[in-house]
């Protein structure tokens, strides 16, 4: 009577034990490959095989038979899919080898358990319960990549300086006061961007058709240039689109080939940064609202960066936040019909690093 659920319990172990493994793991695409398709997908694999234990009625060569040539499927079929959804293979391979050897190995080992059926019913249940309320629970954790930019961490601080001298087997030297920077400190100063250590991150919220739920879609470049004047001269920054990568292909190409194929350079151009103190104490922390022209594609428009600025020894290191939708600057969403549907306002951070020239 409850040989049709012989597989559930087995399933569930599989679930859990992928989802978890599933979480360092580098999936293609977030959205659809997470711990909770990773849980829906080995809870359906246990209980085909556990409808096939079922029918085999114990022939267990053929039933190993069977369970190999479906992982052999899976694989078949990541290795497929790679070419659309690039990364596919390293990430299911894996997690599939999991499931299938753990439903493939524990589902005759539970059905030949002398456990009531009301008992057996019930620990299945509870064991489906389990896997559904990790998986989905988890669904939004893992390697998903983030926009979010922060400093680095500090070169001369306390922590910093207690480290490289334990590290040399010296004595910690006493930190010298950090001298105070004045607008003469900065006068006819050039502050050159330095590309690798700068980087422009955007995220835009995305929903797949086959999915209920939206989700971020994350893109960064490190191809930053420019140079930013703290005396009054005019600062520009300048980005490199053509260099903007995802965790997604698919993505990457569209917004090469679509968006910045004729034009792939984006500029900011400030003509005064105003609100600057008279005199800062190097490793404070100043905030405020940087207004400059922004031009994409041809099309120019003001835009209002939230702006934290510090030093760090010599090194200028700012810290800005914008949105702005698609339509301000032109640009039609990246929407493909019955596969992806993208909401209008794009968040961009920037992380400028810039020494004196």
């Amino acid at each position: 009577m409850t040989k049709w659920i012989v597989g559930i319990i087995p399933g569930a172990i599989a679930a859990i034990v992928a989802s978890l493994v599933s979480l360092p793991l580098e999936s293609p695409d977030d959205a659809f490959l997470n711990t909770g398709t990773v849980t829906i997908g080995a809870l359906i694999a246990g209980l085909a095989i556990g409808a096939v234990w079922a029918a085999l009625d114990g022939k267990v060569a053929v039933y190993a038979g069977l369970v190999g040539a479906a992982f052999v499927a899976a694989v078949a079929i990541a290795a497929i899919s790679e070419s659309q959804l690039s990364g596919s293979f390293k990430f299911v391979v894996p997690l599939a080898a999991i499931v299938f050897g753990c439903c493939g190995l524990l589902t005759p080992l539970t059905d030949r358990l002398l456990v009531p059926a009301q008992l057996r019913l019930g620990g299945s249940g509870i064991a489906l319960a389990a896997a559904l309320a990790l998986g989905l629970s988890l669904a939004g954790q893992g390697d998903a990549e983030s926009g979010h930019l922060s400093f680095p961490e500090a070169k001369n601080t306390p922590a910093a300086v207690a480290t490289e001298t334990i590290a040399a087997g010296t004595a910690a030297p006493e930190t010298p006061a950090a001298s105070v920077v004045t607008a003469s400190d900065v006068q006819g100063v050039t502050y050159t961007v330095v590309a690798g250590e700068s980087k422009l991150t955007y995220t835009v919220r995305e929903k797949l058709s086959v999915l209920p739920s939206s989700s971020d879609a994350v893109g960064s470049t490190g191809t930053l240039s420019g140079e930013v004047h703290l005396d009054g001269a005019a600062s520009q920054i300048t980005a490199d689109m053509s260099t903007l990568t995802s965790n997604q292909d698919r993505r990457d190409d569209y917004v090469r080939s679509r968006i910045f194929n004729t034009d792939p350079t984006v500029t900011f151009v400030v003509d005064d940064l105003s609100g600057l103190p008279d005199s800062y104490q190097p490793g404070d922390t100043v905030i405020l609202e940087v207004t400059g022209t922004a031009t994409i594609r041809g099309v120019s428009k003001p835009l209002t960066f939230n702006v934290q600025g510090k030093f760090d020894e010599d090194e200028l290191q700012l810290l800005g936040t914008t949105d702005f939708t698609w339509a301000d600057f032109s640009i039609d969403p990246p929407n493909i019909p019955n596969i992806v549907q993208v909401e209008d306002n794009v968040h961009i951070e920037v992380l400028i690093i810039a020494r004196p020239s």
